[in-house]
């Protein structure tokens, strides 16, 4: 008889907040993006926003550029770097566009919004934001290897990431954050 086999790690469901100020286009994103197994947190301006950003960190942020209390690229500006940024607006010209991706966008969604291509959208920016943040732990992984001091530290490391390494494919939030590996590699060294 064989051994069971595990089921495969399945990756979580994406991490959504929505900044939109207009009610029935929040909660029609929020209902139908939850429909589909998103976490979808909803908020209607840049304050309610950042207060949401301080709690479990969304995987894309998709925010309107005409928001009440503030320009959406201010709020890209400063979600920059920490998950995927996608921006929609309805008045769009070639300087706005450019302005929104250079504040980090990216992706820019033109409304009418079509709530398939937002789905479509949302999903492959979560899937770019996690590819860099996959890469950034590999340059944090070999930067480890090379400040190891002995053969002996490297492998270490090297063994703890071969576990580790699925585990932040499923889910970046399951791994070890590259200094935690490095400090165990060092500890299982002594």
């Amino acid at each position: 008889m064989k051994p069971a086999s595990k089921p495969p790690l399945r990756a979580p469901p994406i991490r959504l907040l929505v900044v939109e100020p207009n009610l029935p286009v929040r909660e029609l994103l929020g209902q139908y993006l939850r429909g589909r197994g998103m976490e979808v947190t909803l908020v209607d301006t840049a304050g309610a926003a950042r207060v949401a950003w301080t709690g479990p960190r969304a995987d894309v942020l998709l925010t309107e550029t005409d928001l009440p209390d503030a320009e959406g690229a201010d709020l890209l500006r400063q979600c920059a770097g920490s998950a995927g940024l996608l921006a929609m607006t309805s008045a769009l010209g070639v300087p706005e566009a450019i302005a929104t991706m250079q504040a980090g966008a990216d992706d820019v969604l033109l409304k009418p919004l079509r709530l398939r291509e937002v789905y479509d959208a949302v999903r492959a920016c979560a899937a770019r934001a996690r590819t860099r943040e996959r890469e950034r732990l590999a340059r944090e992984l070999f930067l480890g290897v090379a400040r190891c001091q002995t053969a002996s530290e490297a492998g270490a490391l090297r063994a703890i990431f071969t576990v580790e390494a699925p585990l932040f494919a499923a889910d970046p939030a399951l791994a070890l954050a590259c200094d935690r590996l490095v400090t165990l590699a060092e500890q299982q060294c002594r």
